[in-house]
C-alpha cells in the first residue's frame, strides 16, 4: 500500500529540507524528545545500578558511608576501568562531551558517531558510580544528541535537518535529567547551536517538553532541591549578592585555569591521564567523601542550611581542584553537577557571613546557595540565561529570579573580563585544537543545498559529436561523462560552439571552458558544499541521491553568493 505524500519519507526529507517547515520539524521534536528521555533516564538507573553494588548506595552518592580506604580504590579502580573502555576503541572514537557534540555539529555536519555515543555512556556508567568528580548532565546530553543524529542519519534527513535534531536531543537530556524543560532549551539554543531562531525554537521546545512528561510519568514529579524560603529579605543583600557574583567569577576561573594545565597530559595515554584523575579524587576523597561523585545529596544539606563555613570552605576548594583537573585531562563525565555543588558551597559561605555580620535582615541562607547554583553554571558553560532558568525550576523559586540576574553579570565579568577566562567546554577544545564556526558558517550549516543547487543540466557522453547532440532548450550546462564517470562540465553554449566549429571531434577534443566537479549527496548543507567544493579545488559539485543518480549541481559562486548576501 502507498502511503498519501504527506506521509512518505521522501516527501518529508523534502520538508523539512526548507527552512520553514516548522510542522515537520515539529514532529522531529517529538521523536527525538522521547528518544533522549528514555536514553537519558534508563542512563541514570544504570549509574544508580552500578553505584549500588559497589557500594555508594542506591542513588551513587553514599561514599560517606565507605571506609577512606574502599574510597580511594574504587575512585583508582573505576577510572582505571573507565581508561579501559576508552582505550578499547580507535582514537576517532573515544571524543566524549558537550564538546564533542558542538564539534560534530560544526565539523562533522551533525554525523555523530553511535560508537562515541555508547563509549560515552558506558564509561559515564563507570566513572560516576565509582565516584570520579564530574555529573550526568554532559553525558546525558552526548547520549541524547548521538541518539538522535543517528536517527537522521538512518532516514537520510538532511544535514541541517541533523542540527536540530541534535538540539533536540540536547534539550530532552537538560529536561529529562533535571526536569527542568525550559532551561533544557535555553541550554541547547545558547550552548549548542549558539544562536535563536523560530525553526529552532519550536521542535526544542517539543523535544523538551516530550522528556519533562517522560520524566514525571516515571514519577519524578518534586523539584530536585527543594528551597521555598530562596528570596531577598531587603534589598540592602544586593551588595552580598554582587559579593557573591565576584567569588564565583573568581572560583570559576581558578577551576578553568586547573583545568587548562591538566590539559598538558592529553598528549599521553588514556591509562595515565585517567589513572592520574582517579589518584586526585580518591586521595582527596579519601578526607573529603563528599567530593566524590555528583554532590546532589551534599547540595541538598547546604540547602538545609546543615553545614558549617569551614567544612564548606574545604569542600569547594577540594571540588574545584578535583573537577579542574578531571575535566582537564579528558574524563568522559560532565561538568555541570559540580558546577552547582561549587556554586551551592560557595553561596552558603557568603550567605552564612552575611547573615551573621548583619543579622537584622535576616538573610536566607538558601537563597545564596541557589545564586550560586546559577552563576556558577551560567559562567562556566557561558549560559547565563540557561543557568537562571535551571535555579529556578530546579527549585521551583521565581523569587530568585531577580537577585541572580545580578549575581550572574557580576560573576560573569569577573570571570570573563577580570581573570580573561572563556566557557570551559571552548578553552578545553582549544587545548584539543578545535576550531570554532564564524557566523557565516554556521549560517550555511542552516541552509540545505536545495536552495541553491542547479538542476537544468544533461549528461553527454564524452564520445557525442555535433551531429549527435541533442539537448533539450531548458538545459544551461552539461555533464561531459565516461564510462558513466563525470570528467568535467561545460556550459551549453560553449559545447554547442565548439562542436559546430570541430563536427568531427568529441566534447574531450574540443578547447572549451571545462569545470572542475566533485560529488555531494543530497542529504547536504550549504557548508558541507562549500567544504566538499574548497577541499577539492572543485568548481561544481554533484548531487546524487540514495539510488547514486546525479539529479543537480551547485556552482560555488551560487554558494558563495549566500555568504555575500548575508554578510552585507
Amino acid at each position: 500500500m502507498r502511503l498519501p505524500n504527506p506521509f512518505r519519507l521522501s516527501e518529508f526529507r523534502s520538508r523539512i529540507s526548507r527552512y520553514d517547515a516548522i510542522a515537520a520539524y515539529a514532529l522531529l521534536g517529538l521523536i527525538s524528545g522521547a528518544l533522549a528521555g528514555i536514553l537519558v533516564l534508563g542512563f541514570f538507573e544504570a549509574i544508580q545500578a552500578l553505584g549500588d553494588l559497589l557500594g555508594a548506595g542506591s542513588v551513587a552518592e553514599d561514599f560517606e558511608s565507605l571506609s577512606g580506604t574502599h574510597r580511594f580504590f574504587l575512585a583508582v579502580g573505576g577510572a582505571l576501568a573507565v581508561a579501559g573502555v576508552v582505550s578499547a576503541l580507535p582514537e576517532p572514537d573515544r571524543a566524549t562531551g558537550i564538546k564533542h557534540v558542538i564539534y560534530s555539529l560544526n565539523h562533522q555536519y551533525g554525523q555523530l558517531s553511535w560508537r562515541n555515543g555508547l563509549v560515552q555512556a558506558v564509561s559515564a556508567v563507570i566513572g560516576l558510580a565509582s565516584g570520579q568528580s564530574g555529573g550526568r548532565e554532559g553525558p546525558g546530553v552526548h547520549i541524547g544528541a548521538s541518539i538522535n543524529s543517528w536517527l537522521g542519519q538512518r532516514l537520510r534527513l538532511p544535514n541541517n535537518s541533523l542540527r536540530v535534531l541534535i538540539a533536540c536531543g540536547t534539550a530532552g537530556s537538560i529536561a529529562a535529567a533535571f526536569n527542568t524543560p525550559l532551561a533544557g532549551v535555553i541550554f541547547a539554543m545558547e550552548v549548542i547551536l549558539a544562536e535563536y531562531t523560530i525553526l529552532g525554537f519550536i521542535p526544542v521546545l517539543v523535544a523538551a517538553a516530550t522528556a519533562a512528561a517522560i520524566t514525571q510519568f516515571a514519577g519524578n514529579t518534586e523539584a530536585l532541591f527543594a528551597a521555598p524560603n530562596a528570596h531577598l529579605q531587603s534589598l540592602t543583600e544586593l551588595p552580598w549578592v554582587i559579593l557573591l557574583g565576584i567569588v564565583i567569577g573568581a572560583s570559576a576561573a581558578l577551576l578553568s585555569v586547573i583545568a587548562k594545565g591538566a590539559t598538558y597530559l592529553l598528549d599521553k595515554p588514556v591509562w595515565i591521564r585517567f589513572g592520574a584523575a582517579g589518584l586526585v579524587t580518591g586521595a582527596i576523597g579519601v578526607a573529603i567523601p563528599e567530593v566524590m561523585g555528583m554532590g546532589s545529596d551534599s547540595i541538598a544539606l547546604i540547602l538545609a542550611g546543615q553545614a558549617s563555613i569551614g567544612f564548606l570552605l574545604l569542600l569547594a576548594l577540594a571540588k574545584i581542584g578535583a573537577t579542574g583537573f578531571t575535566a582537564g585531562v579528558g574524563m568522559p563525565v560532565g561538568t555541570i553537577a559540580p558546577s552547582l555543588l561549587i556554586g551551592a558551597t560557595i553561596g552558603g559561605i557568603i550567605g552564612q557571613i552575611g547573615a551573621t555580620l548583619n543579622p537584622s535582615v535576616g538573610a536566607e541562607h538558601s537563597l545564596y546557595a541557589v545564586l550560586g547554583m546559577a552563576s556558577c553554571m551560567g559562567v562556566l558553560l557561558n549560559a547565563p540565561l540557561a543557568a537562571i532558568l535551571a535555579a529556578i525550576e530546579l527549585t521551583r523559586n521565581i523569587d530568585a529570579a531577580m537577585p541572580a540576574f545580578l549575581c550572574v553579570v557580576a560573576s560573569a565579568i569577573t570571570y570573563s573580563t577580570v581573570f580573561r577566562q572563556s566557557a570551559l567546554h571552548h578553552a578545553l577544545a582549544r587545548a584539543e585544537e578545535i576550531a570554532h564556526e564564524s557566523p557565516l558558517e554556521q549560517l550555511l550549516h542552516r541552509i540545505h543545498i536545495a536552495s541553491c543547487w542547479d538542476l537544468n543540466f544533461a549528461w553527454v557522453k564524452s564520445d557525442t559529436q555535433f551531429d549527435t547532440l541533442n539537448l533539450d532548450p531548458s538545459v544551461t550546462w552539461c555533464v561531459i561523462s565516461r564510462e558513466n564517470e563525470p570528467v568535467f562540465v561545460a556550459l551549453k553554449e560553449d559545447l554547442i560552439e565548439a562542436l559546430i566549429n570541430n563536427p568531427n571531434a568529441t566534447p574531450l577534443e574540443v578547447d572549451i571552458r571545462r569545470f572542475t566537479v566533485t560529488l555531494i549527496d543530497d542529504t547536504a548543507s550549504a557548508k558541507r558544499a562549500w567544504d566538499e567544493l574548497m577541499r577539492n579545488m572543485a568548481e561544481v559539485a554533484l548531487v546524487y541521491n540514495a539510488r547514486g543518480r546525479v539529479h543537480a549541481g551547485v556552482w560555488l559562486k551560487d554558494v558563495e553568493a549566500i555568504t555575500h548576501t548575508h554578510s552585507k
